[in-house]
């Protein structure tokens, strides 16, 4: 049987067939290969995915079978270990994970983390101007949250620098509200430091907030109707636990 060593696929490949370096992965020849190794990244994702769903069923399996034999055997219960009835509240939850109650979960989650890590920044906008930044978004795709990201990027890389605002007449009658954005707490810094900076330095004659990068930033990306809108959505982290592949 004549072999040779191909190097893309780290796998020895015979005249009948592969014999992969991988652990237990022969296939003939003209059939597919069941590693890793052999897969694209998204193959690759959905094999990960496939198996923590498996361990999740397994999980909470074990953990009825763990109330079943307590029920059973009284002497394993004990202040270290749970009662059967709350054994099976964990399955419960533990097998829940793979429902839309699940998804649903997860998300909401995901949604607080965002909220601690990323707080509200109010911009304060004529209820017109806000109102079309939000239908104009909504039509691209775009995510407020990412332009916002967006522009205080581009203004520490000195891409983008908004104009000096000028201060509106009083009594003009325009009605101002809320347009509530989250951003990294860290880039904002940055960017405000930076706005300092460039005013210390002579290079600016006034220090930008950051609300009005982000504000000037908009503005403009309304002129060209968001093109190649940033979809900078906040979601569930994938499941991608790759040390406990099989």
């Amino acid at each position: 049987m004549h072999s040779t060593v191909t190097s893309e696929l780290l796998c020895l490949r015979y005249s009948d067939g592969v014999l992969c370096r991988e652990p237990a992965c022969y296939y003939p020849a003209g059939t597919q290969p069941s590693c890793e190794g052999h897969l694209a990244e998204d193959e690759r994702q959905d094999l990960h995915d496939q198996q923590r769903a498996e361990q999740i069923q397994q999980a909470a399996a074990t953990l009825h079978k763990l109330a079943d034999m307590t029920t059973i055997d009284s002497a394993l219960p004990s202040p270290a270990f749970p009662a059967p009835a709350s054994l099976r509240q964990m399955a419960e939850a533990v097998a829940s994970m793979l429902t839309e109650e699940g998804e649903d979960f997860a998300r909401r989650l995901n949604q607080k983390r965002v909220i601690q890590k990323k707080p509200n920044l109010p911009l304060r906008l004529p209820e017109t101007l806000r109102d079309d930044i939000k239908a104009a978004a909504v039509i691209s795709g775009a995510s407020l949250d990412g332009e916002a990201h967006q522009a205080l990027q581009e203004f520490l890389a000195g891409r983008f620098t908004p104009k000096q605002p000028v201060r509106a007449a009083r009594g003009d009658g325009a009605k101002s509200v809320n347009l509530n954005i989250r951003v990294d707490p860290a880039l904002r810094k940055q960017a405000e430091d930076l706005g300092h900076e460039l005013l210390a330095h002579g290079k600016l004659t006034w220090a930008p907030k950051v609300t009005q990068i982000i504000r000037a930033w908009l503005v403009e990306r309304l002129d060209d109707e968001f093109r190649n809108p940033q979809r900078y959505n906040f979601r569930p982290p994938a499941i991608n636990d790759r040390s406990s592949s099989t």
